[in-house]
């Protein structure tokens, strides 16, 4: 019923019927060299998404909501390949020597999910010409983690999705493939990224208001997933911590305790991957309690630091390094 919502509402994530043909650029995505040295001269395309599966879905058919009229679709891969093939016959994809795949939130799920894919679609569609191809994910390691009682929602969610989705054959084929029986794992951050052969560089705060809300502080919704009211989840459910979720400053001295053991989980799942210490790939991890991805603002883009590093910084250090130079020259 979620998805059914967000078809018929007025979020971008929900319906292509209110997208802009042309948006303006800020943070990442800015034609600002003082904002965004990196990337400026740049060539720029922003790929919404409004499947619900960070491009993953692979469903023949429409899928009838009970109690509605109109159905709704999961095409994410059929999108997905829908926006090369435009790319390349129409915009000049095929001439690319350097490009940097990028995503924000979900984007940045969408980028670990689909890294290899689209490298492999860009090796075919550039004819060998393509040069650099880096990828970069903001925002979107969301953890598979239980909440406050040790239930994990979101991850029983997710492959929940995975399944529902038919989204096996749009993920990580190497991923899949390690594992056997359990390759709805492969929808989540923390075991996908392990099977990425492209360079990498992951960018999250530590402490991520969108995951202590929706990931630390939830609860499945009655009835999940039988239900066909609502969302799956419900975020900031504990009513004890619910502001505390939401802003750090308003936690008690316990709370705040509480919700700096997440933080610590999160340091330790992503200081073992061992995939972020292969040369070429790298990591920005930082300490804010936001959940805002480099696209959206300025401030987001230039204001984190980490080591006395900007985020802006750490990125193009990292894209403008080889991708033999060792990975602890680009972790912050």
């Amino acid at each position: 019923m979620g998805c059914w919502g967000r078809s018929q509402s007025n979020e971008r994530v929900g319906t292509s019927k209110v997208w802009k043909p042309v948006m303006d650029g800020s943070g990442i995505l800015s034609d600002d060299c003082d904002v965004n040295r990196g990337f400026c001269r740049f060539n720029r395309v922003f790929i919404n998404y409004c499947d619900g599966t960070s491009f993953s879905g692979d469903v023949e058919g429409p899928v009838h909501v009970e109690g509605k009229e109109q159905p709704i679709y999961y095409r994410g891969r059929r999108n997905l390949d829908a926006v090369l093939e435009t790319l390349t016959e129409q915009y000049g994809l095929s001439s690319a020597k350097r490009v940097v795949l990028m995503g924000g939130s979900a984007g940045g799920l969408a980028t670990y999910l689909h890294a290899d894919y689209i490298h492999e679609q860009l090796k075919g569609i550039t004819s060998g010409g393509l040069e650099v191809y880096k990828t970069v994910g903001i925002a979107g390691f969301f953890l598979d983690h239980g909440n406050l009682d040790g239930e994990k929602v979101f991850g029983d969610q997710m492959k929940y999705i995975f399944n529902r989705t038919n989204a096996r054959r749009s993920v990580n084929s190497d991923c899949v493939a390690a594992n056997a029986g359990h390759e709805g794992d492969c929808f989540l951050p923390q075991y996908a990224i392990k099977h990425i052969k492209a360079p990498l560089f992951v960018v999250n705060t530590a402490i991520d208001s969108w995951q202590t809300q929706c990931i630390f502080n939830a609860k499945k919704a009655e009835g999940w997933p039988d239900s066909h009211t609502g969302d799956g989840a419900v975020c900031s459910a504990f009513p004890d911590m619910s502001e505390c979720a939401k802003d750090l400053e308003e936690c008690d001295d316990d709370q705040y305790d509480t919700m700096m053991t997440y933080m610590d989980d999160f340091y330790d799942v992503i200081f073992s991957q061992e995939v972020l210490r292969r040369p070429g790939n790298g990591a920005f991890i930082y300490a804010d309690h936001v959940h805002d991805p480099a696209p959206k603002s300025n401030s987001a883009y230039l204001s984190p630091t980490a080591d006395g590093v900007t985020m802006q910084q750490a990125i193009s250090r990292w894209w403008n390094s080889p991708v033999t130079a060792a990975a602890s020259e680009n972790w912050h």
